[in-house]
């Protein structure tokens, strides 16, 4: 039991809170190792790349170096050249896979390199994949917004339950190529989570983060507990992390441009800020690699 706290404390110590809030926001840091999931896991490899930021390098080479059989994506791409340009390099290796993140909305040519690229139709967001014969994987990608739907503990607004219903409200002058607001397109609204939460799925992959991390959602635990889940795994942070959320839900967080596996293998370690993934990035510009 001593280990077993010393391990919570140290993990509250990373996110600067303490071990009360720790157990309180019930981080338990003991693997998940039912010998069933197990089995289901080494049927497959499937990494799951953090927020690239512009810098797929990493990404990249993790999959050339190990050539597994699914990657996916979580979020903020921030494309300069269409997603199947950028990695056409492994599409013949593995199923590439992606959720959006807040900043795939911030400019035009972001949103269409991912939204309008070949790889359109691998966007997981609001719908549940097969992966081989054993694992389903269900996306939730984007951020909640004040202005649409906030769901943090005794703060749950839903000013929007639909997109419909927000584009009847604000009028033709707020729209974006006549629909929602360009910014809007990586929202979270409550209809998304009401479809998804009617399906099953093993994994569940997000832009936000749930409770075990200082800055979480209760409504991304709720999902997880819906689909039965045994896994979420998610980006946004930045920052490299293993924890569980209360019944026995693994919870990766997986860094900057890092690259992991479900069983905590760090393949490409996150990086700490945005702004080294830029250097990362201007640096392999520079050597004529993007």
């Amino acid at each position: 039991m001593s280990d077993l706290l010393n391990r919570r404390r140290n993990h509250g110590r990373r996110f600067g809170i303490s071990i009360k809030a720790v157990i309180n926001h019930k981080i338990v840091l003991r693997g998940y190792r039912q010998q069933d999931w197990q089995e289901r896991m080494s049927e497959l490899t499937i990494f799951f790349a953090g927020d690239p930021h512009g810098a797929f390098d990493p990404m990249i080479e993790a999959v050339l170096e190990h050539r597994p059989d699914a990657l996916v994506i979580l979020g903020d791409l921030d494309l300069e050249r269409p997603l199947d340009e950028v990695l056409a390099s492994i599409l013949g290796i593995t199923q590439v896979y992606w959720i959006p993140g807040n900043h795939d909305g911030d400019r035009d040519e972001w949103h269409d390199h991912l939204f309008g690229a070949g790889l359109a139709d691998r966007n997981l967001h609001g719908r549940v994949v097969q992966i081989g014969n054993t694992l389903r994987i269900a996306g939730l990608g984007g951020v909640f917004r004040r202005k649409v739907w906030y769901p943090r503990e005794n703060a749950d607004t839903r000013g929007w339950p639909t997109k419909k219903e927000w584009l009847h409200a604000m009028g033709k002058g707020n729209r974006w190529r006549g629909g929602l607001p360009r910014k809007h397109r990586v929202s979270i609204f409550p209809e998304d989570f009401e479809v998804l939460r009617r399906n099953r799925a093993d994994i569940l992959v997000t832009h936000e983060a749930p409770t075990c991390h200082p800055h979480g959602f209760i409504a991304i635990d709720e999902l997880a507990r819906s689909l039965g889940a045994r896994w979420v795994v998610h980006g946004h942070h930045h920052t490299d992390y293993e924890a569980e959320i209360v019944p026995d839900i693994r919870v990766l967080g997986v860094g900057l441009t890092g690259v992991t596996t479900l069983d905590g293998r760090r393949i490409r370690p996150g990086m700490p800020s945005t702004r080294s993934a830029k250097r990362y990035a201007d640096a392999h510009v520079r050597r004529g690699r993007v």
